[in-house]
């Protein structure tokens, strides 16, 4: 979840997602605590939360119980 938050938030890493529809992994792994593996395994988990920060999604967004900030 708090990489997800990492990728809505930074307005160059949205843009590749946008753009290129893959995670930015190199410039996620350096700011994330996470491992890179991790973040493959994950990649469908993170852009679908990502879109549900990001876009439109009230009712989804409220079954999401976000951790605190990062």
């Amino acid at each position: 979840m708090r990489a997800a938050q990492l990728v809505a938030r930074h307005s160059e890493m949205l843009g590749h997602l946008t753009k290129t529809k893959t995670l930015p992994l190199k410039q996620l792994t350096e700011l994330a605590p996470v491992s890179r593996k991790t973040l493959e395994r994950q990649r469908k988990y993170i852009i679908a939360l990502v879109l549900i920060l990001t876009g439109d999604f009230p009712f989804f967004r409220s079954f999401i119980q976000w951790p605190k900030e990062v």
